[in-house]
């Protein structure tokens, strides 16, 4: 009887290796109860800072204390120190968020942790953000379920900014997964910046607000070999009337693709332009030559010229060093690289 009785008062639970607590933790989900299990014992103190999936949300009571939400995400987060194992993490912010309880910078921080050390999925959604003027998305990826990765990601991402974010002016996306499509209508976006959107194949904007538009490196596969991607099969569109300055920049051997852009003429500074050269000469198909001739009202340019043997391959060449070969009658100031 006295052996039974202490059999079970043993900790059976805490004896298991850490992989199967984890697994445990797993079904407990919420962030807040997962970090609570530290008070069972020394053994859990430090098991949950080493959980493979985490939850935050602040549509509960215990977070109606203003900053208490973000003080415990920080300190979360903290905890886990450089640990890169997390598969998942899920952030749900709510409409009733109370004024200065998160700002866009916190955000833009947990996003920054998440593409650092989460090597799953990033799944994080504002209900309403009326107050966020940027943000700043790095190295995430995207999965839509339910919808075919051809519409899903980028239209998910166009409607945060439409519907959740109607005061955004500057968006950035650096080094994306899985967004083959952005689509983007916002009234109030004044700077947007693509970069190393590898799986991007069609960027669709109308922002009539819209100052200065960075495409690099984006819109092309780069691992693709002269010719084996596929011409005509990206796209982009951007309607924004009041232009001032655009920056293109695209791999050397890559096709480019197709442009729409509709606000060129106001353009009054080319932030990159990047002629693909062979000594003097260029394609006179070359992006960059395109750039120029679209802008004919740029007074400020900046030129990095990039050699490639294979310009001398095929397609007409052009002079650019002949009187009146490339379109600078309203060039004030040039900056050049090569």
């Amino acid at each position: 009887m006295d052996d039974s009785s202490s059999t079970g008062d043993l900790d059976r639970i805490s004896a298991l290796p850490d992989d199967l607590l984890h697994a445990i933790l797993a079904f407990v989900g919420a962030a807040h109860a997962v970090t609570s299990t530290a008070v069972l014992s020394r053994r859990w103190r430090r098991v949950w800072t080493h959980a493979k999936n985490l939850a935050f949300t602040d549509c509960q009571e215990k977070y109606d204390a203003p900053g208490h939400f973000v003080g415990f995400v920080d300190w979360a987060l903290a905890q886990r120190g450089d640990d890169a194992g997390l598969e998942s993490l899920k952030m749900r912010i709510s409409r009733s968020i109370r004024t200065g309880s998160t700002s866009p910078q916190q955000v833009n921080g947990w996003l920054r942790y998440a593409g650092r050390r989460v090597i799953g999925f990033v799944d994080i959604q504002l209900c309403a953000w009326p107050s966020l003027t940027e943000l700043l998305l790095f190295s995430l990826t995207f999965v839509e379920e339910g919808e075919s990765a051809s519409s899903g990601a980028g239209r998910t991402l166009g409607d945060l900014v439409m519907s959740c974010c109607p005061r955004l002016h500057r968006l950035l996306i650096a080094h994306p997964t899985g967004l083959p499509q952005l689509v983007l209508r916002s009234e109030s976006l004044e700077k947007l910046e693509v970069t190393c959107a590898f799986d991007l194949r069609t960027l669709d904007v109308t922002a009539p607000n819209l100052r200065a538009v960075s495409l690099s490196l984006c819109l092309h596969d780069p691992w693709s070999r002269d010719g084996d991607d596929v011409a005509g099969d990206k796209l982009a569109r951007i309607a924004a009337p009041r232009l001032e300055e655009i920056g293109m920049h695209f791999l050397r051997h890559a096709r480019p693709p197709e442009l729409d852009i509709r606000g060129l003429t106001s353009v009054r500074r080319l932030a990159r332009v990047c002629p693909s050269m062979h000594g003097k000469y260029c394609r006179d198909t070359d992006v960059g030559l395109w750039l120029l001739a679209k802008c004919p009202r740029a007074e400020h340019v900046r030129l990095w010229l990039v050699h490639n043997e294979g310009v001398a391959a095929d397609g007409e060449l052009l002079d650019v060093a002949a009187e009146g070969a490339l379109p600078f009658a309203n060039v004030r100031s040039m900056d050049i690289s090569a």
